[in-house]
């Protein structure tokens, strides 16, 4: 793993992956951590991360207690003695602080920490060399990078020697703040781009005579300057030893248009910040340092290119207020670092690195709009005053001294402007937004169906649930006679299931699958009966909680709990599907549920029905029947558009519900129950048909141009690739989820009867031609293990990481190997078998003589050939026929291709060179009646 940038979010994705078991080289090109104080407020859930990682108590100790850092308070002035000078405008309770403390414990138990960068990274930074040793390298910067299917190999140079050094690593973290490796992905920042500047002076000095309070965490000054200037600066104590109004160190923060911060030297900063705190000019003040930053609104378009992922600043950036940025960025990487664990440990399948970018992104979006409204918010309190910077002197002068003034205006003025401030509490309150979030639109997460709780519309508060996709709620539990917080029980990169008093078989369950298990009324105690009221289920039920403390499912009984939690945990880990064990097709329903299933079905069915119905009358095929019976699919399509092979599809549905007729022996068509209803019938339901087709359909909207030119035109509208699914579901995630899923379930359905007729001698060598990532050579070795086969599987080179991935996992990479290549390219030789399942259907028949010609020389003289694909009936009238197919392979997939009959493949098979030995079809009466496919086996020896 390679982590670029050494901030506060590369150093916990560093410190996390090491308690993970992933090794990471972290390179950052400066030579020392910050040494600006910048970000300083640490939420409640980032030191609930922090504590997990064992750093909680070590930035407690270095950072302010919190009676220090418990308000906000705002200022007219530090110094000056006009009548309006060095008055409290107004003051809050923040971030957890006074009256806010038992609302922020009853939802977290660890509390916020102040403690500027400056001393947290340092601190991040002793961990993770602790960890790795070697693995943290300062002033050493990434000059290149390029990724390929198995990883990245990136250019560091060390800038203290001049020399450079090549790193391979599986994935790179990008927590560069968006300097190099995003904007060499070409990924940009949508939002609010660069709208003013801050300015942050990096100061000692003592401003205890000038502060009367001691609980501030941030000083707002709103001041009316001595030449009448309005000007506002932050002033921020920043310890390290003494805190408060003691403090030794501080940040203070002005801002500035972006032209005018640039034309302002360091002098001139000075300046403006003596004169907008009126500090007595003897006064002293060390500047320890000034930085100047662009403030900005904006989210990266997309947090992950291939192997790369962005965290931190260089996937979002927003202003100071409500201190949300470094803690969004830590929470980034935590998310992050258990699913890059997973996979790279190969329990959790690499779609699941999906889920970070689809999980994180709409945290992210929410964090800016926040941050920006709090910064805009800040408007309202120099309104609140009655001052203006478009007014003069004289003016503002009259206004802070009528707000001041002991009258009965003054009071009336303070109580109006009590009311700008108090819309101010969202930039320092906010639960809903610092811990409130969730994923419960993950993809890996599996709903129970239960509503999701009523929020506080400010994101003031949290409201606490346990269900899938929140937070694992904070309850304080009892174990072994001490207390216990629900988020203490949660090991780094352990799953825990927590289980209610009558849930022993989630215990064994658990123990099966490697989980941490624990029962709440046996192990543990709920001593005030919070976590009762927050679970959402009974004695007999369990929430799974994934490794980063978000639920990952919930469940309300314990019927099948190994069946539930081997699901459960295939959806968290990105598989999406159960496993296999426990799992199989039944073969017999009774009549009710026969009834719903078929139901089903026809609603399956129903739009490639429709489409495949009215792209006939678009097409002008009835019209042209109509006038000229008896033409065949070649005289068809030589007038209408396409090839034979996709007419013929096309018609096998019409043909099937005789709307029109095909005479076998000559191959002419002619319209029959398309001939029977009058014009004005068609002209009344026809119309009707492309009103559903324009508003319903998306990508079978272009099955007639998909017709036409032989290609996937939807799949080019609306994911912008030419060409085929299959090749399509190599680069996009969303197509390749959905086909995965499609295809794991009829290989769950099928595969056992294909290989119940898979006969192959021991120590035979097998080629899974569009073997994909492997589940084919897994399941051969699965279901022939007697027979010590060894399986090559040949797919598309960019599969060969994910398919070598699936053989460890399932134990077979002694015995199963990837081949990548092209099969219209040639295959290997040297075969005694090879097995094409669910592939030829996709092509036409000069594609499938291209294949099969390849696969006859790919075997060994006498070496066989098994295909499994799903057929039509030699009848096309038969209930299981041509219903779904030709809508879905013209407009959807491939553009061509489709199922034939059986003995169609039979002779396309002879054509080959084969011999065809076997040639078996399922017994519809053992199928789902929902079931679309019948599949068909053949068997065939190299002539």
């Amino acid at each position: 793993m390679l982590i670029v940038g050494g901030g506060g979010s590369g150093l916990t994705a560093s410190v996390v992956l090491a308690d993970l078991g992933v090794r990471s080289l972290l390179v950052e090109r400066h030579a020392t951590t910050s040494r600006y104080p910048k970000a300083h407020i640490l939420n409640g859930r980032t030191m609930e991360i922090m504590a997990q990682h064992g750093l909680a108590d070590d930035i407690y100790r270095e950072g302010a207690p919190p009676e220090k850092s418990s308000a906000m308070v705002w200022l007219t002035s530090l110094g000056g003695d006009a009548p309006y000078d060095r008055k409290v405008l107004h003051r809050t309770d923040a971030y957890g602080g006074g009256a806010l403390a038992e609302e922020y414990a009853a939802v977290c138990a660890q509390r916020h920490a102040n403690l500027g960068q400056r001393w947290l990274e340092p601190l991040l930074r002793r961990h993770a060399e602790r960890r790795t040793p070697g693995g943290v390298l300062f002033h050493h910067e990434l000059v290149g990078f390029e990724q390929d299917a198995t990883g990245v190999t990136a250019t560091v140079l060390d800038r203290g020697r001049g020399t450079t050094l090549r790193v391979r690593a599986d994935y790179l973290v990008a927590a560069d703040g968006g300097k190099a490796v995003g904007p060499a992905l070409g990924i940009g920042m949508a939002g609010a781009p660069t709208f003013t500047h801050w300015i942050n002076l990096h100061v000692r000095a003592d401003f205890s005579a000038f502060i009367e309070h001691d609980d501030a965490v941030v000083n707002r000054v709103s001041s009316l300057t001595d030449d009448g200037t309005v000007e506002h600066c932050g002033v921020v104590p920043m310890g390290p030893t003494r805190w408060g109004r003691h403090s030794e160190e501080w940040t203070l923060m002005v801002a500035r248009p972006p032209g005018a911060a640039a034309a302002m030297d360091d002098r001139a900063v000075v300046d403006l910040v003596r004169r907008t705190l009126k500090l007595p000019a003897c006064h002293p003040m060390e500047v320890l340092s000034i930085s100047r930053w662009p403030v900005e609104g904006t989210v990266a378009e997309r947090f992950r290119d291939g192997r790369v992922f962005l965290v931190g600043d260089a996937a979002h950036r927003h202003p100071p207020s409500g201190a949300l940025g470094l803690n969004t960025g830590i929470q980034d990487a935590h998310n992050l670092a258990w699913k890059l664990a997973e996979v790279l440990a190969g329990r959790a399948d690499p779609a699941l690195l999906d889920s970070y970018e689809a999980e994180r992104r709409p945290v992210a979006r929410r964090v800016v709009d926040r941050a920006l409204y709090s910064a805009f918010n800040q408007l309202a309190i120099t309104a609140g005053t009655g001052v203006s910077p478009a007014a003069t002197p004289e003016w503002n002068r009259a206004q802070l001294t009528a707000l001041f003034a002991d009258t009965e205006d003054g009071r009336a003025r303070r109580a109006v402007m009590a009311e700008y401030f108090a819309t101010n509490r969202i930039t320092s309150r906010h639960l809903g937004v610092e811990i409130g979030y969730d994923y419960s639109g993950s993809p890996y997460v599996l709903p129970d169906g239960t509503p999701a709780p009523e929020t506080d519309p400010l994101g003031l508060r949290c409201v606490q649930t346990a269900r899938p996709g929140h937070r694992l709620p904070h309850a304080w539990l009892e174990r072994d006679g001490r207390a216990v917080s629900t988020h203490g029980l949660l090991r780094p990169g352990a799953f825990l299931l927590l289980a209610g008093a009558e849930g022993g078989p989630w215990l064994d369950a658990a123990a099966a699958h490697g989980v941490d298990a624990l029962r709440v009324g046996h192990e543990l105690r709920d001593p005030d009966g919070t976590w009762t009221s927050l679970r959402g289920h009974g004695e007999r039920g369990a929430v799974l909680v994934r490794p980063d403390g978000f639920v990952a499912a919930r469940q309300h009984s314990h019927d099948d709990p190994h069946a539930w939690l081997a699901r459960a945990l295939a959806v968290a880990r990105g598989h999406r599907t159960p496993t296999e064990e426990g799992h199989r097709p039944m073969t017999t329903w009774d009549a009710d549920t026969t009834e719903v299933l078929a139901k089903l079905k026809e609603y399956a069915l129903g739009p490639m029905r429709f489409m495949n119905v009215l792209s006939c009358f678009e097409l002008g095929i009835v019209d042209l029947l109509a006038k000229k019976p008896g033409l065949t699919a070649r005289e068809i399509a030589r007038t209408v558009g396409g090839t034979e092979s996709a007419i013929e599809q096309l018609l096998f549905l019409p043909v099937k519900d005789d709307l029109i007729s095909h005479d076998e022996t000559t191959g002419g068509y002619a319209l029959s129950g398309l001939a029977l209803p009058s014009e004005a019938d068609l002209n009344r339901v026809v119309p009707w048909m492309d009103m559903i087709k324009v508003i319903c359909l998306r990508q079978l909207y272009y099955l007639s141009d998909s017709v036409r030119t032989g290609k996937v035109v939807g799949l080019q509208r609306f994911y912008g690739f030419d060409g085929t699914l299959y090749a399509a579901t190599a680069e996009n995630a969303d197509l390749r989820a959905s086909w995965s899923a499609m295809m794991d379930s009829v290989t769950d359905f099928i595969d056992e009867w294909f290989f119940a007729h898979f006969e192959v001698a021991p120590g035979a060598r097998v080629l899974d031609v569009a073997g994909n990532t492997g589940l084919g050579a897994i399941l051969t070795r699965k279901f022939k293990p007697e027979a010590d086969l060894t399986v090559a599987c040949f797919d598309f080179p960019e599969k060969e990481a994910d398919a070598l991935a699936n053989f460890r996992a399932h134990g077979v990479a002694e015995h199963c190997s990837f081949i990548g290549g092209d099969v219209f390219l040639g295959l290997p030789t040297g075969f005694d078998v090879v097995m094409i399942k669910h592939f030829l259907d996709m092509f036409d028949h000069e594609n499938v003589l291209r294949i099969m010609r390849n696969v006859h020389a790919a075997l060994e003289p006498g070496g066989q050939v098994y295909i499994l694909v799903p057929i039509h009936p030699e009848n096309l009238r038969d209930t299981n026929s041509v219903d779904f197919f030709p809508a879905y392979f013209l407009g959807c997939t491939m553009g061509e291709g489709g199922p034939q009959k059986l003995s169609t493949y039979s002779r396309w098979l002879e054509e080959a060179g084969f011999e065809v030995t076997a040639a078996l079809s399922q017994d519809v009466a053992t199928m789902p009646p929902d079931m679309v496919p019948v599949h068909g086996l053949l068997r065939a020896t190299r002539k």
